[in-house]
């Protein structure tokens, strides 16, 4: 396996989040990939807020989530947008990367960064580089499903502006987790239900 802080070494912040879920892993797993933005109820309304001065400006990441976003799984469409899969081991870990400017107003511009080792590589001044991981452990007669997001700015300078954003949207950002892992569970357990 190859862990969200193997991509991000030195990380200058993090965020972990876990919850026990009463399913096996590959039911899990497939709650994972099923997940809709729809099913977020916290992270609809924190990502309105966050998206506010990207539409008022008009410009940035931002201001207008796809048609895709609405339709399709939630990894499926921010996998075909913003982030990338460093790594994936279906039924026990995914992790995802993106190479941004997230502190800034509009949302800031990603860096053009297409697969592993270009993300592995990038050292641009000016961006902070972001891991994801979903890791699935079984536990008891269920899983342990962790997220652990781990960032590291590509200088120093950017690393002064992201720890103050960070500061500020932290809390934020582990919501939008222990959202994500609730509505795994939520999935996955209605599907122990229903078999």
């Amino acid at each position: 396996m190859q862990f969200a802080s193997e991509f991000v070494p030195g990380a200058t912040s993090s965020n972990t989040t876990e919850i026990d879920i009463e399913a096996p892993p590959e039911l899990v797993w497939e709650a994972l990939q099923a997940l809709r933005f729809d099913d977020l109820r916290v992270t609809k309304l924190l990502i309105g807020i966050r998206s506010l001065p990207g539409v008022a400006l008009g410009r940035g990441p931002l201001r207008r989530r796809s048609d895709r976003a609405k339709t399709s799984p939630l990894m499926e469409a921010i996998t075909s947008s913003r982030f990338i899969i460093l790594h994936s081991e279906p039924d026990r870990i995914l992790t995802l990367g993106i190479v941004g400017q997230f502190w800034r107003l509009s949302g800031g511009d990603d860096a053009a960064v297409k697969d592993h080792a270009a993300f592995v590589d990038f050292d641009e001044p000016g961006f902070v580089k972001s891991a994801i991981d979903f890791v699935l452990v079984p536990y008891g007669s269920g899983t342990r499903l962790t997220t652990n997001t781990c960032n590291r700015a590509t200088d120093e300078s950017t690393a002064r502006l992201f720890r103050n954003y960070w500061r500020a949207i932290g809390l934020g950002s582990k919501l939008i987790r222990l959202d994500m892992l609730r509505a795994v569970r939520r999935r996955a357990e209605s599907i122990v239900e229903t078999s």
